[in-house]
C-alpha cells in the first residue's frame, strides 16, 4: 500500500529511503531448515542407503545443479531411512527416548489431553513425569524432566 508521503514525514521517517533488492537463483538462495540429529549420519543404514542411492544414477546425464540437488536429495532420503531403522530397531535408545520427551513436552506445554493419553498408553517413561488429572496433563516433578531432557538432548 502506498502512502502519502506526509504520512511518513509525521512519523518521522523519510520517504526517500533507498530500498535494496538483491536477487538470486533459488538454488542459491539460504534456506533456514533445521539440520538433522548426527546420529542419523553415524548408522551402517545410512551409509548403505546412500551408496545405494547413489549407485542408481547415471551421474553423467546430469548437469551440475541437477548433480547437486540430486546429491542433496540423495543424502535427505538416506537420513530419513537411518531414521526409521533406528525407531525400529532400538526402541529403548536415545533417540526414541528423545522423541518421547519432546512429545511430553508438547503434550504438558499444549494441554494436549490426547496426546499425554496415547504416550501414557505405550511409554513407560511417560509415567514417570506425568499423569491426567482433572482433564488437565499434570507435569509430577518438572526438575527431574527438564534434567533428563537436558542430558538426552546433549547426547544427539
Amino acid at each position: 500500500m502506498v502512502k502519502n508521503p506526509d504520512t511518513y514525514w509525521l512519523a518521522g521517517l523519510s520517504d526517500h529511503s533507498p530500498l535494496g533488492f538483491s536477487f538470486h537463483p533459488k538454488f542459491l538462495q539460504n534456506n533456514v531448515t533445521s539440520s538433522f540429529p548426527k546420529v542419523w549420519f553415524e548408522t551402517k543404514a545410512y551409509v548403505t542407503c546412500l551408496e545405494v542411492l547413489i549407485g542408481s544414477f547415471n551421474w553423467d546425464n546430469f548437469g551440475p545443479l541437477e548433480k547437486l540437488r540430486t546429491l542433496k536429495l540423495c543424502i535427505k532420503s538416506a537420513a530419513f531411512y537411518s531414521r526409521d531403522v533406528l525407531f525400529f530397531s532400538d526402541s529403548n535408545g536415545s533417540v526414541c527416548k528423545r522423541q518421547v520427551l519432546e512429545s511430553i513436552s508438547r503434550a504438558v506445554w499444549r494441554n494436549d489431553r490426547k496426546l499425554a493419553q496415547k504416550l501414557l498408553d505405550v511409554s513407560s517413561l511417560a509415567g514417570y513425569f506425568i499423569e491426567i488429572k482433572e482433564g488437565k496433563v499434570v507435569p509430577l516433578d518438572p526438575l527431574a524432566f527438564e534434567q533428563v531432557h537436558a542430558v538426552e538432548n546433549s547426547i544427539i
